[in-house]
């Protein structure tokens, strides 16, 4: 199944220059997502990491992940009476572990995020991100906890 780009704007509160997620590929409410993005020449974050040698920072690579958990604990089923952003209702960062970096990501590479439930503990929800390239080369990924914002 495919989504809409309004989905992504239903289920994120995030705008540019914060929005990582490009496309969702899959999503299974509660269970797992998958989700694209395309790293371009024009991203501002790469304007000055690193000039001449611009690299995707990891930083933004972990909240690609966190946008990817948020649309995974999202029912997007439900119809749209607009495309609003919404509160965010369970994207609040609490805690990243064991996050990896196994090779940079540049310009023109296509990051899929994957994320997968591990544990959910009343508001708390631990997730598994695995971000690969367009190859299916891993790229980065660990372990994100996030809560709901009330």
């Amino acid at each position: 199944m495919s989504w809409a780009p309004e989905a992504i704007l239903r289920a994120l509160p995030h705008r540019y220059p914060m929005l990582m997620v490009d496309r969702i590929v899959e999503h299974v409410h509660g269970v797992r997502a998958v989700c694209q993005k395309n790293v371009t020449v024009g991203e501002e974050a790469l304007a000055g990491h690193f000039p001449g040698n611009p690299i995707f920072p990891g930083v933004l690579m972990i909240e690609l992940g966190l946008q990817a958990v948020q649309i995974m604990l999202t029912k997007l089923d439900e119809p749209a009476t607009d495309v609003a952003p919404p509160p965010p209702a369970h994207g609040l960062l609490l805690a990243v572990s064991d996050f990896r970096f196994h090779r940079p990501a540049r310009p023109g590479d296509v990051l899929r995020a994957t994320v997968s439930l591990r544990q959910g503990l009343g508001r708390l929800r631990k997730a598994d991100v695995r971000i690969v390239d367009g190859d299916g080369a891993r790229v980065a990924g660990g372990t994100v906890v996030v809560g709901d914002a009330q």
